[in-house]
Protein backbone atom coordinates (compact mmCIF):
# COMPACT_ATOMS: atom_id res chain seq x y z
CA UNK A 1 0.00 0.00 0.00
CA UNK A 2 2.89 2.35 0.79
CA UNK A 3 4.41 1.61 -2.61
CA UNK A 4 1.11 2.45 -4.30
CA UNK A 5 0.93 5.78 -2.47
CA UNK A 6 4.54 6.53 -3.44
CA UNK A 7 3.86 5.76 -7.10
CA UNK A 8 0.73 7.91 -7.11
CA UNK A 9 2.59 10.77 -5.42
CA UNK A 10 5.42 10.61 -7.95
CA UNK A 11 2.96 10.47 -10.82
CA UNK A 12 1.03 13.49 -9.54
CA UNK A 13 4.26 15.48 -9.06
CA UNK A 14 5.44 14.47 -12.53
CA UNK A 15 2.16 15.50 -14.19
CA UNK A 16 2.03 18.76 -12.24
CA UNK A 17 5.60 19.51 -13.31
CA UNK A 18 4.73 18.89 -16.96
CA UNK A 19 1.69 21.16 -16.72
CA UNK A 20 3.67 23.92 -15.04
CA UNK A 21 6.44 23.58 -17.61
CA UNK A 22 4.07 23.82 -20.56
CA UNK A 23 2.28 26.84 -19.06
CA UNK A 24 5.60 28.54 -18.39
CA UNK A 25 6.75 27.94 -21.97
CA UNK A 26 3.53 29.37 -23.41
CA UNK A 27 3.42 32.51 -21.26
CA UNK A 28 7.08 33.47 -21.13
CA UNK A 29 9.13 34.74 -24.05
CA UNK A 30 11.86 32.26 -24.89
CA UNK A 31 15.46 33.00 -24.15
CA UNK A 32 18.57 30.93 -24.64
CA UNK A 33 19.41 28.75 -21.63
CA UNK A 34 22.83 29.05 -20.08
CA UNK A 35 25.08 26.02 -19.98
CA UNK A 36 24.49 25.47 -16.24
CA UNK A 37 20.71 25.67 -16.74
CA UNK A 38 20.87 23.07 -19.52
CA UNK A 39 22.91 20.77 -17.27
CA UNK A 40 20.43 21.21 -14.42
CA UNK A 41 17.47 20.33 -16.66
CA UNK A 42 19.26 17.29 -18.06
CA UNK A 43 20.22 15.99 -14.61
CA UNK A 44 16.70 16.42 -13.20
CA UNK A 45 15.19 14.66 -16.25
CA UNK A 46 17.64 11.78 -15.83
CA UNK A 47 16.82 11.53 -12.12
CA UNK A 48 13.06 11.39 -12.84
CA UNK A 49 13.58 8.73 -15.49
CA UNK A 50 15.77 6.64 -13.18
CA UNK A 51 13.09 6.69 -10.46
CA UNK A 52 10.33 5.86 -12.96
CA UNK A 53 12.37 3.02 -14.51
CA UNK A 54 13.30 1.58 -11.12
CA UNK A 55 9.65 1.43 -10.07
CA UNK A 56 8.58 0.04 -13.45
CA UNK A 57 11.29 -2.66 -13.45
CA UNK A 58 11.03 -3.64 -9.78
CA UNK A 59 7.24 -3.86 -9.63
CA UNK A 60 5.77 -3.77 -13.14
CA UNK A 61 2.38 -5.07 -12.00
CA UNK A 62 1.94 -2.23 -9.54
CA UNK A 63 3.11 0.38 -12.03
CA UNK A 64 -0.11 0.17 -14.02
CA UNK A 65 -2.36 -1.07 -11.21
CA UNK A 66 -2.87 -4.54 -12.71
CA UNK A 67 -3.04 -7.47 -10.32
CA UNK A 68 -0.38 -10.11 -10.79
Amino acid sequence: MKTLKLILSLLIVFIAGCETSSQFNQETPMRELTRSEKQLVASSDNFSLKIFNKIALDEPGKMFFFPR
